[in-house]
């Protein structure tokens, strides 16, 4: 009897904790692609919770370096990614014909972007890039799942329960 209340109670417990555990946040990644001049690669996975994040929010989560400027016409600009650039006190010092250009990842590879990185909102499984270059050559094409692997899925184990007190 001690038994059956005691799978009983637990059960229930179970059952109350359960219930109060809110649903799992959904979690978003986005890819980032940065070549320097000489033509190293770095690639960043980015994870966020809110439905969609700018680009310009995207580079700044990636952890890399970075100096930028704003311009209050403009918009912002990138100035330097980790050691390749310039300085953001002379942000445009290579300008022209070398400067940051802004690659949007689609279906058919890249896409040259003709706008700025923070209108620019990227979505689960979305990509961009940055090319330090004096020319309009996309970076190279890497796969979202490289830069991003699946995630391995969640498991929950329950402890096993044995009683350990003979009933007769």
């Amino acid at each position: 009897m001690k038994y059956a209340l005691g799978i009983l109670l637990f059960v229930l417990v179970a059952s109350v904790e359960a219930s109060t555990i809110p649903p799992a946040q959904t979690i978003s990644r986005a890819a980032l692609v940065v070549q320097a001049g000489g033509g190293q690669v770095l690639t960043r996975c980015v994870s966020f919770s809110e439905p969609q994040i700018s680009g310009a929010d995207l580079l700044r989560r990636s952890g890399l370096g970075l100096e930028t400027v704003n311009d209050p016409g403009l918009g912002e600009f990138v100035c330097r990614i980790e050691q390749e650039g310039c300085p953001a006190s002379d942000c445009l010092c290579a300008f022209p014909p070398t400067y940051w250009r802004y690659w949007l990842l689609q279906a058919d590879g890249w896409q040259f972007s003709a706008a700025g990185a923070t209108t620019r909102m990227l979505g689960d499984g979305d990509g961009d890039a940055w090319v330090w270059s004096a020319e309009d050559t996309p970076p190279p094409v890497i796969a979202f799942d490289t830069v991003c692997p699946a995630a391995l899925p969640y498991q929950a184990y329950l402890p096993l329960l044995r009683s350990t007190s003979k009933e007769r």
